[in-house]
C-alpha cells in the first residue's frame, strides 16, 4: 500500500481521460495526462507503486519494461508530493 494518497480537500474532475486537480489552499490547478490520471486514481484506492505500474503497463501500447514503469510511477508520485497534492495514508 502507498504511504500517501491524494489530499482530501482537493477537487478533481476528469476530461477526456485526463484529470484536472484544483488545490484550494494554493488556488491553483494541475492538469494530469492520461497516465498521471491513472496513477492518481489508483493512489486514491491505496494501490502500491508496483500495482500502479502493472496497471500502466496493461493500458500502454508497446510498454517499456515493468521495472522502468515502476521507476517512472515513483518519480511521478514524488512530483505530486513536491506539489503538496498528497497526504500521509492512515
Amino acid at each position: 500500500m502507498m504511504d500517501a494518497r491524494p489530499r482530501s480537500d482537493l477537487l478533481s474532475t476528469e476530461l477526456d481521460g485526463e484529470t484536472v486537480v484544483y488545490d484550494p489552499r494554493a488556488n491553483c490547478a494541475v492538469w494530469l495526462n492520461p497516465v498521471a490520471s491513472l496513477v492518481w486514481h489508483r493512489m486514491s484506492g491505496g494501490a502500491s507503486a508496483a500495482e500502479i505500474a502493472a496497471s500502466v503497463q496493461q493500458c500502454t501500447a508497446d510498454p517499456p519494461p515493468i521495472a522502468q514503469i515502476e521507476i517512472d510511477v515513483r518519480r511521478l508520485i514524488d512530483q505530486m508530493r513536491d506539489l503538496d497534492l498528497l497526504q500521509c495514508a492512515m
